[in-house]
């Protein structure tokens, strides 16, 4: 039981992890876009966010 508690948790941890980093790297990716060509970019941005 407090195995399976640990495993679970470590698991959602990581998960989350997971996510942040993906929501970093794209929301990045989506920043540098819109600096090195706003204005072919701005439709992108808006869809998105």
């Amino acid at each position: 039981m407090i195995y399976q508690l640990l495993v679970t948790k470590f698991y959602y941890r990581f998960v989350k992890n997971v996510e942040y980093l993906w929501n970093y790297r794209f929301f990045s990716w989506i920043w540098t876009l819109s600096i090195i060509d706003p204005p072919k970019n701005y439709q992108i941005n808006k869809v998105i966010i």
